[in-house]
C-alpha cells in the first residue's frame, strides 16, 4: 500500500473549522474573492473553512462563478480553469463533471500551466472517476511533459506532482532530492514527505529525530495540511519506539490526532 496516497489535492478539498482556536488563521477572508482563496488550498493540499455549501459563502461564490463563466466564454484561459474547478467541486454552482472536464480541457488547450496540471493529475489519480468526462486526452507521455516543462521553470504545483508521481512509482530518492530544497525552503508538503521518507525508511535509512524534525515543521502551518490526522499518528508511532518511547507523548498526540479529525467532522457536517 503506497504511504503517500493522496498526498496531492487532485479533487477532493478537506477543510477545517476555523471556531477552533488552534487554527483560527483557516478561516476564508469574506473580503477577497472566494475562488482564489479555495483554488489554493486546492492546489497546495490546505485545509480550510467554511465549506463551499457553507450559507455564508454560497452566494459570493454564485457571483464570482457568473463573473467567471462570462470571462471564460470570452475567451479567458485562466477563467476557464476556475469555471471547470467550480463544476467539479461545487464552488457557487451544482457539480457538473462533466461541464468541469469541458471547461477546464478549453483551459488546458489554450496551454494555461494550472490546467495542465490539474488535467493531468485528475487523469493520473481519478481516472475512475472522471475518466467517462475527458474526451481527446493527450498521451501519458504529453501530459508528463507538461509537468517536467512547468517543474524545470519553478512552478512549485509542478515540482509537487512530479514529486508525487516519483513517490508512487517507488522513485524514493528521487522524490528525496525533489522534497528536500523543497523542504528547507517552508513548503509544507515536501516536509511532510521527508518526515515519512525518514519516518519508513524509503529511500533513506530509517531516522525517526530527522522524521520528528520535518513532521513539526509541516504542523506549524497555518492553515493545517490535510494530511495532519496521518503526520501526527505517525508521530504518536515515532514515541513507541525503543529510545524514543515516552507514554505520555503518545497520548498526547493521539488526543491531538482525535482533536483535528473532530474538527474536520464538524466543519464538513
Amino acid at each position: 500500500m503506497n504511504k503517500f496516497y493522496g498526498i496531492i489535492a487532485v479533487v477532493v478539498l478537506f477543510l477545517i473549522s476555523f471556531n477552533i482556536q488552534a487554527y483560527e488563521n483557516v478561516q476564508i477572508n469574506l473580503k477577497k474573492k472566494l475562488f482564489e482563496q479555495y483554488v489554493f488550498a486546492y492546489d497546495n493540499g490546505f485545509a480550510i473553512c467554511p465549506t463551499q455549501f457553507d450559507p455564508k459563502v454560497m452566494d459570493k461564490l454564485k457571483f464570482e462563478f457568473s463573473d467567471y463563466l462570462k470571462q471564460a466564454k470570452a475567451g479567458s484561459s485562466k477563467a476557464a480553469y476556475y469555471v471547470g474547478l467550480a463544476y467539479l467541486n461545487g464552488f457557487g454552482i451544482k457539480i457538473d463533471n462533466s461541464e468541469g472536464m469541458r471547461w477546464l480541457k478549453k483551459a488546458v488547450e489554450a496551454d494555461y500551466t494550472p490546467a495542465q496540471l490539474a488535467y493531468a493529475g485528475f487523469y493520473r489519480y481519478r481516472k475512475k472517476n472522471y475518466g467517462n468526462f475527458m474526451n481527446d486526452v493527450p498521451s501519458n507521455e504529453q501530459m508528463l511533459n507538461w509537468i517536467k516543462s512547468a517543474a524545470t521553470n519553478d512552478n512549485i504545483i509542478a515540482q509537487l506532482a512530479l514529486e508525487t508521481i516519483y513517490l508512487d512509482t517507488d522513485q524514493y530518492q528521487k522524490a528525496f532530492a525533489l522534497a528536500e530544497p523543497m523542504a528547507k525552503k517552508g513548503y509544507a508538503i515536501p516536509q511532510y514527505v521527508l518526515g515519512t521518507l525518514y519516518y519508513y525508511g524509503l529511500g533513506v535509512e530509517i531516522d525517526y529525530a530527522k522524521a520528528l524534525y520535518w513532521y513539526q515543521l509541516a504542523l506549524k502551518h497555518d492553515p493545517p495540511l490535510r494530511k495532519n490526522t496521518d503526520i501526527m499518528g505517525n508521530i504518536s508511532q515515532i514515541y513507541t519506539k525503543p529510545g524514543f518511547s515516552n507514554t505520555e507523548k503518545v497520548l498526547y498526540w493521539n488526543n491531538k490526532m482525535k482533536e483535528f479529525e473532530r474538527v474536520i467532522n464538524h466543519c464538513e457536517n
